[in-house]
């Protein structure tokens, strides 16, 4: 695991702020393990209890949490990442499952980019399908542009509809 490769981001941390917070957290680990040292110099206490996030990515980058430079080494790549991730913005007409949004962000991830970043956001007026944003990019895959890019057609079905009479 190197800064010029940077790490692989386990598809359970999707936003900035997921991001945000696996730094957080494992500066708050790196804390509690100096006091602890410095309390107790002679005993070696374990790693306090960390989110099942923070264990997934130690365990992608193939390192310890137990082990100051590898904390160390996972707190500049988080902060890196945090600054040059590719953001990209989804938005859909209800909210998404955490389920739905690995599988997407693992997609992405996979074909993409392997450290892409996801904003989601709701927009109801979209129907169904997703709007997509990038920085240089703009993506409508949502059934109201559908409907609005084929209304001669939805019009010329509707005229030719028999008539329901009430």
């Amino acid at each position: 695991m190197a800064l010029d490769t940077g790490i692989a981001l386990p598809n359970s941390i999707v936003t900035a702020t997921d991001l945000a917070r696996m730094r957080l957290e494992l500066e708050r680990v790196n804390e509690t393990m100096l006091q602890n040292r410095l309390r107790e110099p002679k005993k070696t206490a374990g790693p306090p209890r960390v989110s099942q996030r923070l264990e997934q990515l130690f365990d992608l980058a193939g390192v310890k949490l137990t082990h100051e430079g590898d904390r160390e080494q996972i707190l500049k790549e988080l902060n890196h990442l945090q600054k040059t991730a590719p953001k990209i913005k989804l938005s859909f007409a209800t909210d998404p499952s955490d389920e739905f949004l690995a599988k997407i962000i693992g997609w992405f991830r996979q074909n993409i980019h392997p450290q892409v970043l996801m904003t989601v956001g709701l927009q109801p007026s979209i129907a169904a399908g997703f709007v997509m944003r990038t920085p240089s990019k703009y993506f409508d895959c949502s059934m109201r542009k559908h409907l609005n890019d084929h209304k001669g057609m939805l019009a010329e079905a509707l005229q030719a509809a028999p008539e329901v009479k009430a």
